[in-house]
Order: structure tokens, then C-alpha cells, then sequence
């Protein structure tokens, strides 16, 4: 029986398990590097993304696609030693700094390792020549790396220098991933267009204040260059403050095509709530706390009414603000979350129209359940004090609170928080609710909004989720679109012209990407998709046997459960890749829907 030493833990049998590592997508990987730079006071940090054209299985030349990813600084670099434990989990020496956003120590190998497996970095301090070293999965799972190799001098490759135009910062780190296996995306432009929200908000204090600049920038490599790779710049973007609160001058709502130009100087909302109060730790420790929440400004609204037909929730700027409602967790000045459905109240129609922050001091960490990936605080979530009084035995709030308060001030100082949090969503959104929302360019209009079906809301959220999820293109359906789109279904005598202009209303007036309509279809067909830009419409046939012997007698909860079945369907076909395979689908569904009818006549023989 050997009595030798053991590893707690092999780092070839868990190393493919680390990298599952619960990071939302690749923004917020990103975001544990850009922490570690400003962390090391940067001014400037390059988020930077080399691509080549890829060849296809069969030989043919394909897209252009990311090769490899650097975030680059200007900041304080490192000495050797501190580089040699930047890769070893836990080892950071954020983890002594209770107020800086770092703290854990696990930010770049965790990050790193959940997007690609091969990391490189290089840091230098003064002018010196950079140090390197590195982290390399394959190397590790095959046993030929079991420990972190101590950093070398050596020079920096050309390509990371390209970002300062070759005058390299007297101090930095550079991070490269490559042999990028676990990417979101996988194309520049889709690495863009779903970060840049998202990074724009996570830094949005640092940016709007000017403490740094975060620079988006596309590098094309080029393999036929005389003297080996040339990399020609396709793309340089910097970072716009993203805030949810919109109670910044600058922010990303002031690019929209729509805003009104003579208010892009001044914030767009005006605040609503406003408090600010310490936390009493059981080791003796405290920390602050500030609830924020906002709501559109008088000035904003006006503009908007004097321009919209309809309401102005159908604007771009509305539907830019659509994507930022939630509860937004700051920490160190850096957002950690937003909840989106912390506390929504009007199917997110009036909801857009407000903002809602709460910020503390990192030494709360343990207080707010903050995750050490820092994508959320696990003890934010919205709370029932019905409960609470349930557990501790009481008909009164203010008992249940008390008694808490004795057994546990924590406790007690936590929901006492969330409780502030719920009132200033509640205060906020009674303000917005008096707003009049409704457009002033045609008189016509009425001030209440159309009524839809709830299925149709059911189905339009999921779609705008499902499609978020995959990275897809945020459109939204216009007046034109639907009307070209109806207009097939008016034109084969589905569907009277009288019903079109009632049905866009509906659907522009409730921001709907999915609609169900009875149509009465030809040859059995039991539904039919039709695809607009942004928006599908899927047509049922009240007729089809199906729809007699079922759907007519079932509850309204099945009902709306098989429609959800069939936005299903619609959003596949929505995002068929070509012509021939849309067909594909329209074949399958005419001649399904005609087995069914058969089917469902034996079943009455």
C-alpha cells in the first residue's frame, strides 16, 4: 500500500470541468479582464480581435472569422513574480484589496479558460523588455503541464503593438486568447453588436467620467503578405456609457436616430428615489449602500409625443430603452447585473421608461451574495414580506421585522434593503404611470393602447429572448414591412384588406414580433407562417378538423400552449438560412397538416 502524497486535485481531470465556469457569454469574460486593467490604474485598454478567412470542409474559401483575442493596457504591468501568479487560481493579489473591483483572484485564468485554450501574457514595467508565460490546456490534459511556467523576458509579437501604433505604453499586459473553442461568437461584427451594450454599461461610471477609454478594434490577418502575416485594421470602436438610469449627458441612447437632437446635451431621465445608507456587518465592518431610480424627463417625452403617431414606446428610443429595464447591481463602481425581471409591471410596456440602481462598497460582498466570477449578488431578489412574516409566526411586517432583528440583524438589514429597492421601483413607476405616452402627430390617435392577446405577448418575449440568446439581429417590424407582408395574404384572398390596417396598429402599438391569427387556409393546412422583417404571423385554420375536435373544446391554457408550440416552428423558419430550405419547412408543414386531418377523420369514423 503506498503511503505517498496526493493531489487534492489533478489538473488533467478537472481542467475540462473549470472551464464550465458559469460566464454568461464572452462580454463578461472580457469584463474580468478589463477589471484587472483598470484595477492597474489604465487609462486606455484595447479590446482586440484578429481575424482570417477560413477555409471550408470541402476545400471552397469561407467567411472571415476570429483567430484570436488580446486585451491590451496601458496600466502598472507586473514584475515577474506577481505575473508567474496572475494564471494560478486564487493567487491574485487583488484578493488583500477590499474596495478595488478585483478581490477574488480568479478572474484571468477563469475567464480565459471558459473562452479559449491556449492563453499568453505579456507584462513590462518601465520600458523594460516584456515578461511572458502562460496557460495551455491541451498541454495540461496531456500531463506535459502541471505547473505554471515562471515567466522569461522576451520581445512582443507586432500584432499586439498595432493598437498604439507601434509605440508601445512605457508600462502594460497584454492578454492573448487563441484556439478559441468556446466562443460566443465567432465573427467580429457579432462580437461588436452584443458587447458593446453590455461593456458600455458594466464601465459606464468610468467611461462618462473619462477615467478610461475601452477601444473595440478589428485586425484582418492576411496569410499572402511578402515577409509573412500582415494584419490591415478593418474596425476601431470606442465604448460609449451604456446607463440604465440614463442620468448621464453621453450615453448610448443619444446615437439613436431618433433622439431629438436639441436635448443630446442633457441627461434623459430625471431622478425619482434617492437613498443612501450604511450596512452593519456581524464582524464589525460597514459599508455603504445607495438606492437610485429615475424616470424619463418632461422634456424627453414631449419631443417624443410631438414626433410619434403612435405611442412612444414604438420610437427607436424606445425600443433602445427596452433592452436596459431591470434592477442594475453596482459594485466598486462597476456593474455587476441587471436583473431584468426584478420587478416588472406592465409586460415592460411602461416599464423602459424608468431606471433602477443599487450600489455598495465591496466589503458587502458577503452580504449581497456576490458570485466570484462578479456577474451577480445571489442575495438580490425580489422578496415577499408575506413569507417572512409566515416563518416568523407574525400578522405584522414591522413584528416579523423585529424579532428578525433580534435572531439576526443581517438578516433583518437585508430585507429592510430589498424592501427600499421594491419602493423605489413602485414610487418610480406610479410617475411614470401618469405620463401621457400617447403621440400628438395625428389627433386620431387614442390614449389608451390597443388590446392584444396575452399569447402574443407570451410568444413575442420568449422570441426576443430566445433570439438575444443566439445572437441574432434586434429588429423590430415597421409599417411598411407588414404591409408588403400582408399584402400576399390579402392578395390570394386570405385575409381582407379591411382587417390590415387594424392588425399593424395592433402590432406596432404593442411592439409584437409574434401574432396569432384564424385564417381559414386551403388543402388542409392546419397553420401557415408568414415572415416579416422582425416579425412573424402565424396563421391557424379554424377549419382543420384538428382545431374542431381540439383546440375548440380545450382550455384557455392549452390553447395558449399549443400556439407556443407553433411560434416555435415560426421562429425556426424565421431563421432559415436560405429560400430552398424555407420551402423545405413549408412543404413539411402543408403535408403534416394534411395527415392530421386524415387522422383526426378516422378518429370520428
Amino acid at each position: 500500500m503506498s503511503l505517498s502524497n496526493k493531489l487534492f486535485i489533478s489538473p488533467s481531470v478537472v481542467i475540462e470541468s473549470m472551464r464550465d465556469n458559469g460566464y454568461k457569454n464572452t462580454a463578461y469574460a472580457v469584463a474580468e479582464l478589463i477589471d484587472n486593467s483598470i484595477q492597474a490604474n489604465a487609462t486606455e485598454v484595447y479590446f482586440v480581435v484578429y481575424e482570417k478567412q477560413v477555409q471550408n470542409i470541402d476545400g471552397s474559401t469561407g467567411g472571415k472569422q476570429i483567430d484570436k483575442i488580446a486585451i491590451i493596457d496601458n496600466g502598472d504591468g507586473m514584475p515577474p513574480e506577481i505575473l508567474h501568479a496572475a494564471l494560478e487560481f486564487g493567487a491574485s493579489e487583488n484578493r488583500k484589496d477590499f474596495k478595488g473591483m478585483g478581490k477574488f483572484g480568479m478572474g484571468l485564468p477563469n475567464s480565459s479558460i471558459s473562452q479559449c485554450r491556449r492563453t499568453d501574457v505579456y507584462s513590462w514595467q518601465q520600458g523594460e523588455q516584456p515578461y511572458t508565460t502562460y496557460l495551455d490546456i491541451k498541454k495540461i490534459q496531456e500531463d506535459k503541464q502541471e505547473h505554471i511556467l515562471y515567466p522569461h523576458q522576451t520581445e512582443i509579437p507586432d500584432y499586439l503593438s498595432l493598437s498604439f501604433e507601434g509605440d508601445i505604453p512605457n508600462s502594460g499586459t497584454a492578454v492573448v486568447w487563441s484556439d478559441l473553442d468556446k466562443l460566443h461568437w465567432k465573427t467580429s461584427a457579432a462580437l461588436l453588436r452584443n458587447t458593446q451594450d453590455i461593456i458600455g454599461r458594466m464601465y459606464r461610471r468610468m467611461i462618462n467620467n473619462g477615467d478610461v477609454k475601452v477601444i473595440f478594434q478589428t485586425y484582418y490577418m492576411t496569410d499572402d503578405a511578402l515577409f509573412g502575416p500582415e494584419y490591415i485594421l478593418d474596425n476601431s470602436t470606442s465604448f460609449v456609457a451604456n446607463d440604465p438610469l440614463q442620468l448621464m449627458a453621453n450615453t448610448t441612447l443619444k446615437d439613436i436616430r431618433d433622439y431629438p437632437e436639441e436635448l443630446k446635451t442633457k441627461p434623459a431621465f430625471k431622478t425619482a428615489f434617492f437613498d443612501s445608507f450604511e450596512i452593519f456587518l456581524n464582524n464589525g465592518k460597514r459599508g455603504m449602500v445607495t438606492i437610485n431610480s429615475s424616470i424619463i424627463s418632461d422634456e424627453l417625452v414631449q419631443r417624443l409625443r410631438e414626433n410619434s403617431n403612435a405611442y412612444i414606446g414604438n420610437t427607436d428610443v424606445g425600443k433602445k430603452l427596452k433592452n436596459n429595464i431591470g434592477l442594475s447591481i453596482m459594485r466598486a463602481g462597476r456593474e455587476l447585473d441587471l436583473i431584468e425581471n426584478f420587478k416588472i409591471f406592465d409586460d415592460k410596456r411602461k416599464d423602459r421608461w424608468m431606471g433602477v440602481e443599487i450600489e455598495f462598497d465591496p466589503v458587502l460582498d458577503d452580504f449581497f451574495g456576490v458570485t466570484n466570477n462578479k456577474q451577480s449578488a445571489n442575495k438580490i431578489r425580489p422578496i415577499d414580506m408575506q413569507d417572512i412574516m409566515i416563518q416568523q409566526g407574525c400578522t405584522e411586517p414591522t413584528e416579523a421585522l423585529d424579532l428578525l432583528e433580534r435572531q439576526n440583524p443581517e438578516d433583518a438589514q437585508l430585507v429592510k434593503c430589498l424592501n427600499k429597492i421594491i419602493s423605489a421601483f413602485e414610487m418610480s413607476y406610479r410617475k411614470v404611470d401618469a405620463i401621457n405616452l400617447a403621440g400628438l402627430k395625428h389627433q386620431s390617435v387614442e390614449h389608451h393602447r390597443m388590446k392584444t392577446d396575452s399569447v402574443n405577448l407570451k410568444a413575442t418575449y420568449v422570441n426576443e429572448k430566445s433570439s438575444q440568446k443566439r445572437g441574432g439581429i434586434d429588429k423590430s417590424p415597421t409599417k411598411e414591412s407588414l404591409e408588403k407582408s400582408f399584402k400576399d395574404l390579402t392578395d390570394k384572398g386570405l385575409l381582407s384588406k379591411e382587417k390590415v390596417p387594424q392588425m399593424i396598429e395592433e402590432i406596432l402599438e404593442n411592439n409584437l414580433r409574434v401574432k396569432f391569427e384564424e385564417i381559414n387556409l386551403p388543402f388542409d393546412q392546419f397553420f401557415d407562417v408568414t415572415v416579416s422583417d422582425g416579425f412573424i404571423l402565424i396563421e391557424i385554420n379554424p377549419e382543420h378538423t384538428f382545431y374542431k375536435n381540439f383546440i375548440q373544446n380545450a382550455t384557455e391554457e392549452n390553447k395558449d400552449l399549443l400556439k407556443l408550440s407553433l411560434a416555435a416552428w415560426g421562429h425556426m423558419e424565421s431563421e432559415a438560412v436560405s429560400s430552398d430550405r424555407r420551402r423545405q419547412y413549408e412543404v413539411v408543414r402543408q403535408n403534416w397538416g394534411q395527415f392530421l386531418s386524415e387522422y383526426m377523420a378516422m378518429d370520428e369514423q
